[in-house]
């Protein structure tokens, strides 16, 4: 069987605990509304999800996966998951099932805290990542970036690790997570 390789991220909601000027205190707000199981509101409620909550999700979400018959594999980007699966009948319906209450408004917000902490623009930040990398000069802007990114025709190898590393994670050497 051919293997997927997704990404769930679902720009999630921010939590009541947390201050006003928390850039996401409004997403988090928006999901602890709409969670459905009690382990989607415990870890939202404080307005912070930490690496061991994010990991418990990740673990619930593929457990409820295998239940059903549905292997899937685990893969380290950036500080947070992909997922791969093999082909399977009836593989969405059972992924909304077990996103549902586990990964689905957890997963998305985790990962934009995480790879964007401040909320900024992600050109600005996968720009400011590849200058750090050495991967572009100093005067290469946001504005090129994202029209290369439309052409796909980038002024550089766009198969490198680190093109790569700072598409998954601008921040990736600065999160302490």
């Amino acid at each position: 069987m051919l293997g997927s390789l997704f990404t769930i991220v679902v720009l999630g909601s921010c939590a009541t605990a947390a201050p006003d000027d928390d850039p996401y205190r409004i997403r988090y707000e928006e999901a602890l509304r709409a969670a459905t199981s009690d382990f989607e509101k415990a870890v939202l409620e404080d307005g912070e999800i930490t690496r061991a909550e994010y990991e418990e999700a990740v673990e619930r979400y593929v457990s409820c996966m295998a239940d059903a018959g549905i292997e899937v594999g685990l893969h380290e980007q950036g500080g947070y998951y992909t997922y791969s699966s093999a082909a399977a009948p009836g593989f969405d319906a059972t992924h909304d099932g077990c996103a549902e209450g586990t990964t689905l408004l957890i997963a998305g917000l985790y990962i934009a805290q995480l790879t964007n902490p401040g909320a900024e623009d992600y050109d600005e930040l996968i720009v400011v990542c590849l200058v750090r990398a050495g991967v572009v000069e100093a005067d290469y802007t946001a504005e090129q970036f994202a029209a290369d990114a439309t052409d796909q025709t980038f002024p550089f190898d766009d198969s490198s690790a680190d093109f790569h590393g700072c598409m998954a994670n601008p921040t990736r050497d600065l999160a302490a997570r």
